[in-house]
């Protein structure tokens, strides 16, 4: 009797302590997150371009010749939205095309909206609103990460726009884990937890560092840049409706019916995305190849920006003579 009082009694003070934990924990996130966003969209930008979608500013940059090939940057679910791609634009540019880079909405320098307005559609159309009033058509989208999404659903619904993809360890949606969705469910605990991972919390270096193939790459600097798009206000509220906002995708189910060559890349050291995974849903559409990048993980167009850079520019020539 006594070793099972014991057992007892020491379930409920692991129990109390977790409990203990779990609230000093949501209270530290809560208060930390409401002190932590202290910048607006333009504080830090002398020269910065937005567009007003659906009353919204929405950032992006346009490089290079305007009469080049154009091709079209998307990125994935990360703070720094387009600034992600800053090992590539320079290279592209050199080589006489024009690219334009956005930011979706809730990311980067783009608008941060409380409202559940994040689906993959939704972004689709944002960033189909965007090349419209830029006059682009039968671009090379880029998408990474679950930019891929956006750019796959927007090729889908409006064409017009795309002349051919490249997808960098695409993603169709945001993966679950048992452990995040249970805290999501609990709005105080929702909102600390999602500072520390994805809101400029100890987390998102955490989850930066393991989606690198070298971690080396990850250094204070590098963290810092990505973090400066965490202090924008409304941050915090927008990453909170992003997880609440509705699924609404045709993915994968319509890739069936994709009209334009489609280009894969995946990091040999990919542990967010897995061959696997993608060979799931990448032999619906008809024309797609897939190559590896060696020694890369997650962000291949960053851990080898050179061959990635060089492989875009092989695509580009194509496109200029096929």
């Amino acid at each position: 009797m006594a070793v099972v009082r014991f057992v007892w009694n020491l379930i409920l003070a692991v129990l109390l302590i977790a409990l203990i934990a779990l609230v000093l924990g949501t209270a530290f996130g809560l208060v930390a997150a409401r002190a932590w966003e202290t910048d607006g969209l333009d504080d830090g930008r002398a020269e910065s371009t937005w567009l007003w979608i659906d009353g919204q500013p929405i950032y992006y940059q346009a490089l290079g010749d305007e009469e080049g090939p154009c091709v079209v940057l998307v990125h994935g679910h990360a703070p720094e939205g387009s600034e992600t791609w800053t090992r590539n634009t320079s290279a592209l540019v050199r080589s006489g095309l024009r690219v334009i880079s956005v930011d979706l909405r809730g990311y980067g320098r783009s608008q941060r909206s409380d409202e559940q307005v994040y689906s993959v559609r939704q972004q689709a159309d944002l960033l189909a609103s965007v090349l419209n009033n830029l006059q682009v058509s039968d671009a090379i989208v880029i998408g990474h990460d679950l930019g891929s999404a956006v750019a796959l659903q927007m090729a889908l619904d409006q064409p017009q726009f795309v002349g051919r993809l490249v997808l960098i360890a695409p993603r169709l949606e945001r993966q679950e884990d048992p452990l995040w969705e249970w805290a999501l469910k609990i709005p105080y605990v929702r909102r600390a937890a999602l500072w520390a991972r994805w809101g400029g919390g100890p987390l998102l270096g955490l989850e930066r560092k393991s989606a690198f193939a070298d971690q080396t790459q990850v250094t204070n600097d590098y963290l810092r840049s990505v973090r400066a798009y965490t202090h924008i206000e409304g941050s915090i509220a927008a990453v909170e409706a992003m997880v609440l906002t509705p699924a609404d995708s045709d993915l994968p189910e319509a890739l069936e019916g994709l009209d334009v060559p489609v280009l894969v890349l995946l990091g040999s050291d990919d542990r967010v995305v897995t061959g696997e995974q993608v060979d799931a849903w990448v032999g619906r559409m008809p024309a797609a190849d897939v190559e590896t990048i060696s020694d890369a993980g997650h962000y291949p167009h960053y851990e080898q920006s050179g061959v990635v850079n060089q492989r875009l520019l092989v695509l580009a020539a194509e496109a200029r003579n096929p």
